[in-house]
């Protein structure tokens, strides 16, 4: 892995799941650019906090949170990247070059199931983006990985394990493979518009057991890590799998990487 790509709001939960950021680079001996998207010019939400244009401002403040997290040790692998306009729209742009292996992420588990199905600008870019997306959940206390289970349909879980870039990831961290073939529910509903099947579908005992397997085998293999495959359906279908798969993943503390279609399609 080449190129970490870090996006932050330099809120409290940006700062924290920083912390697991800054280990797994060094641990990749990855390159890590901090970048933050500040609201463009028309908007009535920007405002100034310091002197000198927007860009300047906004370079300022990540030289700080370097600094702040690095201390002494070496910057030589780092580097800042301020853009203006929507922080989703940025991130989902400077994925589509092949400039970053990964892009990372913090996670909460704060919202209301509400606000997790309909998802925040992490569930969005998961869906989005070029690359794949690491979600960093909040925790008192982070580790490297040393288990990491791989959910997809049967030919998808196994084609990730034996990809170029995610067999550098397990190299890297040494870390033991597990492999859920997981079919999706809702899968077979992708040439139905009805949203109430759909529904219907995903809330049924059946879809309920699924999901309760999979968490029991995550809990079973202490897994510390999951590579999830978001597959390319309708958005109602995304949101309610990130919701029961990466979320709850997240609300155990377990950090996810997310690939979507277009991500699994450029691995």
């Amino acid at each position: 892995m080449r190129s970490v790509l870090f996006p932050t709001d330099f809120s409290n939960d940006s700062k924290q799941a920083f912390k697991f950021m800054k280990m797994f680079v060094q641990k990749m001996n990855a390159k890590l650019t901090i970048m933050n998207a500040f609201l463009d010019s028309n908007s009535p939400r920007r405002f100034r906090l310091e002197e000198g244009t927007m860009h300047q401002q906004t370079d300022r403040r990540l030289r700080r949170f370097v600094q702040s997290e690095f201390h002494d040790e070496s910057l030589e692998n780092i580097r800042i990247k301020s853009d203006e306009g929507n922080p989703v729209n940025a991130i989902i742009e400077l994925s589509k070059g092949m400039s970053y292996d990964l892009v990372a992420m913090g996670g909460s588990k704060d919202f209301g199931w509400f606000a997790q199905i309909l998802g925040g600008r992490t569930a969005k870019t998961s869906r989005l983006a070029f690359s794949p997306i690491l979600i960093i959940p909040q925790s008192e206390k982070y580790r490297m990985p040393k288990n990491i289970m791989f959910v997809g349909n049967p030919s998808e879980a196994n084609t990730l394990t034996i990809n170029n870039r995610m067999q550098k990831v397990i190299t890297a961290l040494n870390a033991n493979i597990y492999v859920h073939h997981s079919p999706n529910p809702s899968y077979v509903l992708n040439k139905r518009k009805n949203w109430l099947a759909i529904l219907g579908k995903r809330f049924s005992l059946k879809a309920r057991n699924r999901n309760a397997v999979m968490m029991k085998k995550i809990q079973a293999a202490n897994i510390e890590m999951l590579v999830y495959r978001l597959e390319d359906k309708n958005i109602l279908e995304q949101l309610l799998d990130y919701y029961y798969v990466v979320q709850k993943t997240l609300n155990k503390g377990i950090p996810v990487i997310v690939i979507n279609d277009r991500t699994y399609k450029r691995l």
